[in-house]
């Protein structure tokens, strides 16, 4: 948060998505081993990379101490676990090895590509919408009903179809207590759209609940942005 507040929206990740970055790890991986921070002399949080299983590599440094190594030193950190990783499970460590990046962020294109990265395929595009001037009346699609999670009482429903769809990716086993418990909390009761007739929804992520009921009250506004996938042998 930080760091965003110093440069804008769209230079360091959302909230939500590192939180659902995090969220895999926990599920998934070991944070102790797929995480690695970076700390300053009086102790303070400067930088972090994450190890993903796809696999996939992130690393974020506050302005003040971007490139000057901790990038470096991320990259190799993770290559060098990436090939510990392939010696014990060549299947799952052997896939292309994948970065996000805006497209107008040429130093982090250009450090990527000095590391054997290349533009991938993908693109992502997200759309805008300015939240400074009136926003038009939403009209509700036949069939539909606008009600917070906790409101709508089928929380199992919700997370069984998230994992039939997406299986066999799955997000781990998630407690029905723990899910509950984010449904209630501010963050997750603001109004969204719900499809009965196909009751699908994103899922909720569990490993930060405090987390997200101490920010539930800050509204933060997502702007558009487009960012390629680069990948690597």
């Amino acid at each position: 948060m930080e760091a965003r507040s110093q440069t804008d929206d769209w230079h360091y990740p959302h909230l939500g998505d590192l939180n659902f970055w995090f969220f895999m790890v926990v599920c998934h991986l070991n944070p102790q081993e797929f995480i690695r921070v970076w700390h300053d002399d009086a102790d303070k949080l400067v930088g972090y990379a994450i190890l993903g299983e796809d696999p996939s590599f992130d690393c974020q440094v506050l302005p003040e101490y971007e490139w000057c190594g901790i990038e470096t030193e991320a990259i190799s950190w993770a290559e060098t676990r990436r090939s510990e990783l392939r010696g014990q499970d060549a299947q799952a460590w052997s896939g292309n090895f994948v970065s996000g990046v805006r497209q107008d962020n040429l130093k982090r294109i250009s450090f990527l590509e000095q590391h054997g990265f290349q533009q991938g395929d993908y693109t992502e595009v997200n759309m805008i919408c300015s939240l400074t001037g009136l926003i038009p009346k939403a009209v509700v699609p036949t069939g539909c009903k606008v009600c917070s999670v906790a409101e709508a009482g089928d929380i199992s429903d919700r997370a069984a179809a998230h994992r039939e769809v997406w299986h066999p990716y799955t997000v781990g086993n998630v407690a029905k207590t723990i899910t509950g418990a984010l449904c209630a909390c501010p963050a997750m009761m603001a109004s969204s759209m719900w499809w009965r007739s196909h009751r699908m929804a994103p899922s909720l992520p569990t490993s930060m609940v405090g987390l997200i009921q101490r920010i539930a009250s800050v509204i933060l506004v997502r702007w558009g942005r487009a960012r390629v996938i680069a990948g690597r042998e």
